[in-house]
């Protein structure tokens, strides 16, 4: 959530310890699915105002961290408001938290739950005169992103006012091509294709890979695995190990009815920890549509 009049958003953690100031468990803390319900938030956004959708308004990118316990948020607004939000879930109240500070001196605590896909967080902002306002922020995904609507009342919440209404929308990666003019297009084309490629991968979107991975397709994967389309649908079925995959430096190249796109790829896992892959994906131009019809991964430690 924005302050200012952007306000507020997301969470802290918290370590329970033992009097001997050790974990009282090995277990994973947060294992049950209530934990990733925010997880559709997680990525590299440009944000924008939801009725004015063709100015980026801020940078904001949203990371899993502490082993999978909570999310941090950190927001760079094109106004010079920057703040950082954490975001947890309570297991001990069966409630989600969530602080957010800025530069600009501002702290917000909200709290509250989930109802279907939408997360609705709402809490008393205190003014610099004494002054106590209701700031109440809603998240939900929305098709192409993620949306976030927040509401004040001073009233105590009988009558609400709009604060702001914005939409996150997956950073768009700069693609550097070595193209014709005449092959524009297609460089445009296939750099859409490599985007919807990574969400395909995110969602476990098996039906995606069905239609745009050719019938002949081989995967070469980092661990150096040998997939066939079968085999890889059946892998991404499974869903992805990672809870963000933020592309940079994609290069797209066409020669005729055939191209490369090259591009690196800095991911978090649900653990929280943290690396880089590198991948080349060959597509050829079948019936009028280009197909991947192949693929090679590297991942590093980075």
């Amino acid at each position: 959530m924005r302050i200012d009049p952007s306000f507020a958003r997301v969470v802290f953690g918290l370590a329970l310890l033992s009097p001997g100031g050790r974990a009282t468990s090995a277990e994973p803390a947060c294992a049950e699915p209530e934990h990733r319900r925010l997880d559709f938030w997680v990525g590299d956004w440009d944000t924008f105002d939801a009725d004015a959708r063709d100015k980026v308004v801020a940078r904001t990118r949203v990371d899993v961290i502490l082993g999978g316990c909570a999310l941090r948020e950190t927001y760079e607004g094109a106004d010079g408001l920057s703040g950082q939000s954490y975001t947890i879930y309570d297991a001990s109240r069966k409630v989600w938290h969530q602080s957010w500070v800025t530069n600009r001196g501002q702290l917000l605590q909200i709290e509250g739950r989930f109802e279907g896909d939408r997360l609705t967080l709402q809490g008393p902002q205190l003014s610099s005169d004494g002054r106590t306002t209701l700031v109440r922020g809603v998240w939900s995904p929305e098709a192409g992103g993620v949306r976030e609507v927040a509401h004040t009342s001073k009233d105590g919440g009988t009558t609400w006012q709009p604060l702001f209404d914005i939409f996150f929308k997956r950073h768009n990666a700069k693609v550097a091509t070595e193209t014709s003019d005449a092959d524009r297009s297609a460089v445009e084309t296939l750099a859409q294709l490599n985007r919807e490629y990574v969400d395909a991968f995110m969602k476990a979107d098996v039906n995606w890979y069905r239609e745009h991975l050719a019938d002949d397709f081989v995967c070469i994967e980092s661990s150096g695995a040998v997939l066939d389309k079968d085999a890889f649908l059946r892998d991404a079925a499974s869903g992805p190990d990672v809870a963000r995959y933020d592309l940079a430096d994609v290069r797209v190249r066409v020669f005729g009815d055939f191209a490369l796109v090259h591009a690196t790829g800095r991911f978090t896992r649900r653990d929280g920890t943290q690396g880089t892959s590198r991948y080349t994906d060959a597509y050829a131009l079948r019936d009028g549509r280009w197909k991947a019809v192949s693929a090679q991964i590297t991942r590093s430690a980075e």
